[in-house]
């Protein structure tokens, strides 16, 4: 499906090796990312199977589409999901869509970054944040 911002006739949406790819309005490069690959997106429904029951470190990040730091972070999330590969999932949890899941673990701002280890929360981390005090966040929880 292809959608195209009325206000600047931009393509939301592009096709690229047959895949749907969201282009990135807030990458610096403008460039197009595939959110799919590395990036979950849990729900209430799976949050038990995909985080809690995990067997490697899981980053939850609690969003909301009109959140504009939650925006800002997505790049840094996508770069993280890549980078660390192998040593940890990074999930996305709705909050307007998942309430449970968001009222279970007392999530009252957001963006909030929340470490699971062994189906507990670790640490957790609320606001906007640079990609280096994200890797340092992660390094010194793993």
């Amino acid at each position: 499906m292809r959608q195209v911002d009325l206000a600047t006739g931009a393509s939301r949406f592009a096709l690229t090796h047959n895949r749907a790819v969201r282009r990135n309005p807030f990458h610096p490069s403008g460039d197009r990312r595939d959110v799919t690959d590395r990036i979950l997106h849990v729900t209430d429904d799976n949050f038990e199977e995909e985080v809690l029951s995990s067997q490697e470190p899981v980053l939850v990040d609690y969003w909301a589409n009109w959140c504009a730091p939650c925006k800002m972070i997505a790049p840094l999330l996508e770069e993280i999901a890549e980078e660390y590969a192998g040593k940890i999932k990074i999930a996305k949890l709705d909050i307007d869509q998942n309430r449970a899941v968001t009222e279970r673990f007392k999530v009252r701002g957001i963006p909030t970054l929340m470490l699971f280890k062994g189906g507990e929360p670790e640490a957790t981390k609320v606001g906007a944040v640079s990609k280096s005090q994200l890797t340092v966040f992660i390094d010194s929880n793993l």
